[in-house]
């Protein structure tokens, strides 16, 4: 380490290469090599060689325009700035910048309904971390009108102190050139935390997700239903249904249902 005390990572080799275990993240190290022969020392070769920081944790990734998504995470005590890119599917990986000490960040100059991979990277000494990483799309801006037929399912009172309803989306427009948006969006409120979501579609993939007051629950799933665990009780989310099929993503169906409050 330097400016620590000098350890002794092994005595004697006849190698010319050797790995150094056990070390602190992020620290800069300083590495000495001393030749042996007839029990005489050589004078120490030496370099400066840093570790890797520690990976950043606790990517919040959402949409907030067409062309900008935010990104926040949490700060890393062995991590002095960090880099942070994103990428479309199947294009390069871009800095947006290369170094910053902030953990808040918007992207911004992106493409409309396109989904981007965000990654944070934590820099120390030079030397990167490995990158967290996440997936989200930016906002479309095609009007998508639709008609809601609210359909009564049960009898149990929601947090509006209403019947809980399916939300059926009736009219659905897509462009030219993006696969079939998924249709005939429902939804059964399983406990004060819990959401099922489900849906009709023929796409490969589907993501979906379920939002409130800027909480966001998301998976990528081939399935036409998802559960959302661990959800706010009494609290209305915004669930969206994406179908990506071939790279590309549909527009998305949307739909509200809220969460059973805590019975007292």
């Amino acid at each position: 380490m330097s400016g620590g005390a000098e350890i002794v990572s092994v005595n004697s080799t006849s190698n010319n290469t050797h790995t150094i275990g056990s070390l602190t993240p992020g620290t800069l190290y300083t590495v000495k090599v001393i030749g042996l022969k007839n029990g005489s020392e050589s004078d120490s070769l030496q370099g400066d060689q840093g570790t890797k920081p520690e990976v950043p944790t606790n990517m919040q990734l959402s949409a907030v325009d067409t062309d900008v998504l935010q990104v926040a995470w949490d700060a890393s005590s062995s991590v002095d700035a960090y880099r942070v890119t994103y990428q479309s599917f199947g294009g390069p990986e871009t800095d947006y910048v290369s170094s910053t000490s902030n953990t808040t960040l918007n992207i911004r100059g992106l493409l409309a309904l396109t989904r981007y991979t965000v990654k944070v990277y934590g820099i120390t000494n030079g030397v990167e971390s490995l990158p967290l990483q996440g997936m989200e799309r930016t906002r479309t801006n095609i009007f998508i009108p639709t008609v809601v037929e609210a359909i009564t399912t049960r009898n149990d009172p929601d947090i509006f102190g209403q019947e809980k309803r399916d939300l059926e989306p009736k009219i659905r427009k897509n462009p030219d050139g993006l696969p079939e948006a998924p249709t005939n969006l429902h939804f059964i409120t399983v406990g004060t935390g819990t959401l099922e979501a489900t849906w009709t579609g023929s796409a490969d993939d589907y993501t979906v997700t379920a939002e409130s007051a800027g909480n966001l629950s998301s998976a990528l799933t081939s399935n036409t239903t998802h559960i959302f665990r661990s959800l706010s009780p009494g609290t209305l989310y915004t669930v969206r249904v994406t179908g990506i099929q071939n790279g590309s993503q549909s527009l998305p169906l949307d739909g509200q249902q809220g969460t059973s409050k805590y019975i007292s």
